[in-house]
């Protein structure tokens, strides 16, 4: 029920507007009328800043889920590109060492027998 020009106007919802006042400032916002009138409309940004919080919050999580699944994917590859040939070209090094060696032994064991 509001008094306006010694009538009186009730308002259907006007209970669900007796809310407690934000404490934080920036979730207010004001508007007013204009100089000669005293009226002016709140409006509380609490529900949508808290929306806009939990959406920030989901964005960071989504971005660290995607750089986990990036930098596995990126470990598979380099695995698969880089560390899998150097393997076989180490293995192939270490046979052809060893056959050098072999011959090596082979050649010294042979020689040293002829110049006793």
């Amino acid at each position: 029920v509001v008094p306006v020009d010694g009538t009186i106007i009730h308002i259907p919802g006007r209970s669900m507007l007796q809310l407690d006042a934000p404490q934080r400032a920036q979730n207010i916002a004001v508007i007013a009328s204009g100089l000669q009138s005293n009226w002016h409309v709140l409006f509380d940004f609490r529900d949508p800043s808290r929306n806009e919080e939990l959406q920030g919050l989901l964005l960071i999580a989504f971005v660290i889920v995607v750089m986990v699944m990036f930098s596995f994917n990126l470990n598979q590859i380099l695995d698969e590109i880089v560390v899998v040939p150097l393997g076989r070209m180490l293995g192939s090094v270490r046979e052809m060492t060893r056959n050098i060696w072999s011959q090596v032994h082979a050649m010294s064991g042979s020689g040293g027998g002829d110049e006793d």
